[in-house]
């Protein structure tokens, strides 16, 4: 009964934030790309994109079918809560309830799952297949290395991750494979050549296009190294060098080096524990922990080999509970976080979207004539041009067709430069200064309470999300050349 409480649980959070997300920076790059292309968004990321076609397609194909954002997102949520009850349940089967019941903690309750899988990137296909994929079969048979092969297949063409993942997989699937030598290096071998057959094209255009545009997607080694810590050993729900971000880092770390050390002390055998060492040395040296939200996909790895080293010599300690107890409530308050869209590893899902566009409903119902919005913000510049507001900005094609105008207000949203290059977003804001009016409005909004930590790591960050300015009865506006894409 507690579990189908928990499974209910994690149905109704996951679509719960998936339908009412307002959407992070990167998912209106699928968005608008979709919206303007169609289907023929396949052709095109595959001559000019950094990732394969299959996370395009899927949404692609669920825009197709519900027609609005948010009931994509609200079925890509469902999907990965039903992909961790999924896991949850194989571990409580196999190794007992309570490895069920950390399995909850640890799958359940990692807020990385609800702040990037409830979305519409890469990581929100890739992450349900590949917990379903280490779900090694537990019984042999035709389907197991078909699994395999097949699986790891899908996942090269959601995301380019897989090249990190393959070699893991493979390993625990061989380890976990109890047949005769030669039984299975045969199938093996007829299976990895059909996957290879099947992704042959893919991987061309991997080493031909995407290849080049790399660059944005891995750092140096010590932003990797760093990355781990942040990702796999804190929570993404929270800043890092918070209360709960150092409550969730002692829990983990504190439980990891408890089963390390117990399982080289009884020689104890972990199938589990090369694939995540594997994995994270993979991603490190890569540089694709770099951008810790792509380590993502190495938690559910992580994930399941915690969860397979319970033994009760280890859990009858109370230090271990301690622990437990400490990831418990790392993970719940990195939960809440991603749910309420505040104090995350990531500012544009703490952006206060719904707050900001009542503010400019307001801005726009005050004005006595034709009005132009500003922004740089991709989210802002989607849900703007959906309210058919004039909008120019540097995330929006549109802009193109309102630099002539004539407009009597002016509001401009100045958010964090991101993406920007420094003497764009000087030049933006030089232009913004031209501005003759005779009345304006000032407004502060989402004050970020690390900001002064955050400051001394980016000394461009702002304290608030969002500062805006409105112009009434404007006398001379500048044609904001500077804010064009």
């Amino acid at each position: 009964m507690m579990f189908l409480v928990l499974y209910i649980f994690l149905l109704i959070i996951y679509g719960f934030v998936g339908y009412h997300s307002t959407g992070y920076d990167d998912e209106f790059f699928n968005i608008n790309l979709i919206e303007k292309f169609g289907l023929s968004v396949l052709n095109v990321t595959q001559s000019t994109d950094v990732h394969p076609p299959g996370s395009y397609f899927f949404d692609w194909a669920l825009h197709k079918i519900f027609g609005e954002w948010e009931y994509v997102r609200a079925s890509i949520g469902l999907m990965t809560a039903a992909s961790l009850v999924s896991g949850i349940n194989y571990i409580k089967r196999n190794k007992g309830d309570l490895s069920g019941f950390l399995c909850f903690i640890v799958f359940g309750l990692n807020p990385a799952y609800l702040l990037w899988c409830t979305g519409l990137r890469w990581y929100a296909y890739f992450v349900p297949i590949l917990i379903f994929l280490l779900q090694v079969p537990e019984k042999r048979n035709s389907y197991y290395w078909a699994k395999c092969f097949l699986g790891l297949t899908l996942l090269g063409y959601v995301g380019y991750a897989a090249f990190i993942i393959a070699p893991a997989v493979i390993i625990l699937y061989w380890l976990m494979d109890n047949a005769d030598e030669k039984v299975k290096l045969k199938e093996f071998s007829i299976w990895a050549a059909i996957s290879i057959l099947i992704y042959a094209y893919q991987l061309n255009i991997f080493l031909t296009v995407h290849i080049h545009n790399k660059d944005g997607q891995v750092a140096g080694l010590l932003k990797s190294i760093a990355g781990v810590f942040i990702a796999n050993f804190s929570n993404q729900g929270v800043f890092p060098l918070s209360f709960a971000g150092v409550v969730t880092f002692v829990g983990t770390l504190g439980m990891t080096l408890m089963i390390f050390y117990s399982q080289l002390k009884l020689r104890v055998k972990n199938q589990y524990m090369p694939p995540y060492l594997l994995t994270t040395l993979s991603a490190i040296t890569s540089g694709l922990a770099g951008k810790f939200r792509n380590l993502v996909v190495v938690s559910p790895i992580q994930g399941y080999w915690i969860v397979t080293s319970i033994t009760d010599l280890i859990y009858k300690r109370k230090v271990f509970k301690l622990f437990m107890g400490f990831l418990l409530i790392g993970n719940t308050w990195g939960i809440c976080n991603v749910a309420l869209h505040q104090n995350t590893t990531k500012n544009s899902w703490n952006m206060p979207v719904g707050v900001i566009l009542k503010e400019l409903d307001f801005a726009k119902k005050s004005c006595n004539g034709q009005h132009l919005f500003l922004t740089s913000d991709p989210s802002l510049s989607w849900h703007i041009r959906k309210s058919h507001y004039d909008l120019i900005g540097p995330m929006d094609e549109s802009s193109f067709s309102n630099i002539s105008k004539k407009y009597d207000c002016l509001t401009v949203i100045k958010t964090y430069k991101a993406t920007l290059s420094e003497r764009k977003y000087k030049s933006m804001y030089e232009e913004v200064g031209m501005v003759k009016a005779n009345s304006s409005r000032f407004e502060k909004i989402g004050k970020d309470e690390f900001f002064l930590v955050k400051k001394i790591l980016d000394n461009s960050y702002p304290e608030y999300q969002a500062e805006i300015t409105s112009y009434y009865n404007i006398s001379y506006l500048p044609e904001f050349i500077g804010w064009l894409p």
